[in-house]
């Protein structure tokens, strides 16, 4: 699944579970290796500490973007191509803590296929603009340090880090099954 040269793309945003949610949970894992797992993938049980995908990666992604959306207050951006397949997509969440509302961008893909021809910034326009119509006074997301990559993208784009997450392997304990 690609876009091909000059085709035109749909960005489309979804708000309930007619969204492509398995198709975009499919292309998230497809994009995922050790190198980018976060905080965020480790806490959902997406990853373990010893940074490997869990088995299943696709289908747990698919089920959380289609809870969030059934919960309400989230939505899907997608760009598909004129036959409906999803070549990039973001997953976001609306949260509202004291008055004041943060969207949390969850995740973003673009096929490798698709890549390098303004999908990402694209998609990410769209997650800003549902921030704002949302009322969120900002944007937050979670990058890894390893993916460099990712991080020039969100910076020329205008966002800043914020903090580091730290992590420790511990050694089992006496007795212990793990």
């Amino acid at each position: 699944m690609s876009a091909t040269e000059g085709e035109e793309i749909r960005i489309v945003t979804w708000r309930d579970t007619t969204a492509p949610w398995n198709a975009a949970g499919q292309l998230i894992a497809s994009c995922s290796s050790p190198q980018t797992f976060t905080h965020g993938d480790i806490m959902a049980g997406r990853a373990d500490w010893a940074r490997s995908a869990t088995t299943g990666l696709a289908e747990t992604i698919a089920a959380e973007i289609r809870s969030t959306l059934e919960r309400g207050h989230a939505a899907v951006v997608t760009a598909e191509t004129p036959d409906g397949d999803v070549v990039g997509a973001a997953w976001m969440e609306r949260h509202e803590s004291g008055g004041r509302v943060t969207a949390v961008l969850q995740d973003i893909a673009v096929a490798p296929t698709s890549r390098h021809r303004g999908l990402g910034r694209s998609i990410l326009q769209e997650v800003l603009r549902v921030s704002s119509a949302w009322s969120a006074t900002a944007v937050l997301l979670e990058t890894s340090l390893r993916n460099r990559r990712a991080q020039q993208f969100f910076t020329d784009l205008g966002f800043e880090p914020l903090a580091m997450t730290m992590f420790i392997n511990l050694p089992p304990l006496p007795g212990s099954s793990r």
